[in-house]
């Protein structure tokens, strides 16, 4: 499902208290799409979601920005992915499914199937940012350059030791 967040009204309802803990974040993400670098944006900027788990117990949600800077070659791109308990309303972080060390494990496979170099690296980023589908947990937002962005590790929710859905 993608689109508009209005989508239901039930998850919107039930995270509503954690949205307004995070509003400020997105309303400064959304705000730097009309100047990054006190450069005018001339070109592009789109703001997308997608809702990739709605159930009775998770939503999961990822909202991607990509915008293209006057003179830029590629767009700068960013992701949040924002996964919540739906009895809580609440967050969940990365660690109520795996430990870090399990995930890297997935990771490192991957990377090297993928033949993409190392990780950690000195372009990666931490093991953070994932959603959810029906039967997976898929990290995203693992390395800063833009050729490897959406670079994606899928983890089936059947393999994660830890997981707790």
């Amino acid at each position: 499902m993608a689109g508009n967040l209005g989508c239901r009204g039930e998850p919107s309802t039930v995270v509503s208290s954690a949205y307004e803990t995070l509003s400020p974040d997105i309303q400064e993400d959304t705000s730097a799409c009309l100047k990054e670098g006190g450069a005018e944006l001339t070109d592009s900027t789109e703001v997308d979601f997608e809702v990739t788990r709605l159930d009775d117990h998770y939503f999961s949600v990822v909202l991607s920005r990509s915008q293209y800077l006057e003179g830029a070659v590629h767009p700068n791109n960013s992701i949040t992915t924002l996964v919540f308990d739906l009895s809580t309303g609440q967050p969940i972080p990365l660690t109520e499914f795996a430990e870090e060390s399990v995930l890297l494990e997935y990771v490192q496979a991957q990377v090297t199937k993928e033949g993409i170099g190392t990780y950690p690296s000195e372009t990666s980023n931490p093991i953070e940012k994932y959603f959810l589908t029906e039967e997976s947990l898929v990290l995203v937002d693992l390395f800063s350059v833009y050729a490897v962005q959406a670079f994606e590790v899928e983890v089936p929710l059947a393999e994660i030791v830890d997981q707790k859905i």
